[in-house]
């Protein structure tokens, strides 16, 4: 990249910044900054004026020896790293006094997300390995500041753990980093410069098969400081550690988006209804996936989440009243567990609440379907496009909305 300062007034600067090795994909910017007044000398008396002039004499000829860009204040040069993360090395090797700059950059809290996507991802069996997988998804261009940030937070002793960079050929891919860390051995130490690298916002955590206790508490642990809007959970069965962990962090991570695929839940010391209830107080949006194994279902049982035929509307409505305002539910396996009853208590109910709201389920209550606008609402019961019948009733800003994780 292309550094310019030009000075637009006594205490103004303005800085533009231009990449041109790629042509077809060029880009500038430019931004206004102030310029600290210089402090004041002190007054020295006649005793100290030998010692003054030698001093004054060495900083003149150090700042001599200094280029426009080392002159410049703290403060801009970060604002600088900001826009051209991808500079940061380049800068480091110029002068010692940039390398300062970066490296003090690097240490502190990052000022914009550097880190996509986290992804987590647990041995299939508890009993084949204590061993977690962590991906840190990371734009190209902000690769070199993650990587220096590694680099500088590394313990003095070492670590266990070795991160592994995998490139994209395509362009537009994020570098993914990887890293194994071993739930029952490894210690805060061995990861903490990880969670320091990452920093303290991300767009997305992705949790694959985190079943054993060990790995919730090291994911939990791990997330502590972090803040993402988006936790996509993508596990065989949920345990009653599962739930803790997961309300824990949705509230601790303010996470907004929350989408749960599942299979069994073993819940022993949580109502899995009170579970749900309990994160809709807390997320905009809610996606939940039942599957199953296709030789162990009876596609007549009324069977969702963990609990066998229950009326669902007053469950459903309750989550509204609170934060939720988006639920999305994919329950192919048994899609009779929404009854007639409760569906006709939603689509009546639903469209007079005092929000705009999205709701689609699996359904076959209504063999026939449906097609009508009631308070604003488009209230449908038709098949998609793989042939499932599904019901809905979205306020009619919002029908082209899907959810994307």
């Amino acid at each position: 990249p292309v550094i310019e300062i030009m000075r637009i007034g006594a205490d103004t600067v303005l800085v533009s910044i231009t990449n041109s090795r790629d042509r077809k994909r060029r880009w500038s910017t430019a931004f206004e900054m102030e310029i600290m007044p210089p402090v004041k000398s002190p007054t020295w008396s006649w005793q100290s004026s030998t010692l003054l002039s030698t001093y004054s004499d060495e900083f003149d000829n150090y700042l001599d020896g200094l280029s426009s860009l080392e002159l410049l204040t703290r403060d801009l040069i970060w604002k600088i790293i900001e826009y051209v993360p991808e500079a940061v090395f380049q800068l480091r090797a110029t002068s010692r006094t940039l390398r300062s700059q970066v490296d003090s950059f690097a240490l502190q809290p990052a000022t914009v997300p550097l880190v996509k996507e986290l992804v987590f991802t647990g041995a299939i069996s508890r009993f084949l390995s204590p061993t977690l997988d962590v991906s840190m998804y990371v734009p190209k261009g902000k690769s070199a500041l993650f990587e220096l940030r590694l680099k500088l937070r590394e313990p003095l002793h070492g670590s266990n753990t070795t991160v592994h960079r995998t490139h994209f050929a395509l362009s537009g891919r994020p570098n993914i980093y990887n890293a194994n860390l071993n739930t029952v051995i490894d210690d805060e130490n061995s990861w903490a410069h990880l969670r320091g690298a990452i920093g303290r916002r991300i767009e997305k955590v992705a949790m694959n098969q985190c079943i054993t206790r060990e790995t919730l508490l090291t994911i939990s642990a791990m997330l502590e400081t972090i803040k993402f809007k988006k936790l996509k959970v993508a596990n065989d069965q949920l345990s009653s550690t599962f739930a803790k962990v997961i309300t824990r962090t949705v509230i601790k991570c303010e996470v907004d988006h929350l989408f749960m695929s599942f299979r069994k839940l073993v819940f022993r010391k949580v109502n899995p209804v009170a579970f749900l209830i309990d994160l809709s107080t807390f997320v905009k949006s809610m996606h939940l996936y039942q599957s199953e194994k296709k030789t162990e279902f009876d596609a007549s049982r009324k069977f969702f989440f963990g609990c066998e035929d229950i009326e669902w509307a007053p469950v459903f409505l309750e989550m509204f009243s609170r934060r939720l305002n988006k639920l999305c539910i994919e329950n192919y396996t048994y899609p009779l567990y929404l009854t007639r009853d409760s569906a006709d208590a939603l689509r009546k109910r639903l469209p007079q609440m005092k929000k705009k709201f999205w709701f689609a389920s699996t359904c076959e209550a209504y063999p026939n379907g449906l097609n009508y606008t009631s308070n604003s609402h488009l209230v449908q019961a038709s098949d998609n496009e793989l042939g499932s019948r599904f019901f809905t009733v979205k306020y009619a800003s919002r029908e082209k909305e899907r959810f994307v994780f």
